[in-house]
């Protein structure tokens, strides 16, 4: 299994950490990397129009944090 999870700074706090430790919780060997990359507002915007478009598209998986929550578990 493979999650990505894209922050912006503002939301580095002390509640994402626990929330990933949750996450990985009971997994034997849980590896977690951490990427920063700098992207420029045009490239997000690209990024966020294709992403609205995958939307309308219905291509597109989506949970709420406990479904997801719930369904790591069923994972393990």
């Amino acid at each position: 299994m493979e999650t990505v999870i894209k922050v912006e700074k503002n939301e580095l706090n002390t509640a994402l950490l626990e929330k990933l430790k949750s996450f990985v919780e009971g997994l034997k060997h849980p590896v977690i990397t951490i990427k920063i990359s700098d992207t420029d507002n045009k490239k997000y915007f690209e990024t966020l129009e294709d992403s609205v478009g995958e939307f309308e598209r219905g291509e597109v998986i989506s949970f709420t944090m406990e479904e997801f929550t719930k369904y790591v578990k069923s994972t393990k």
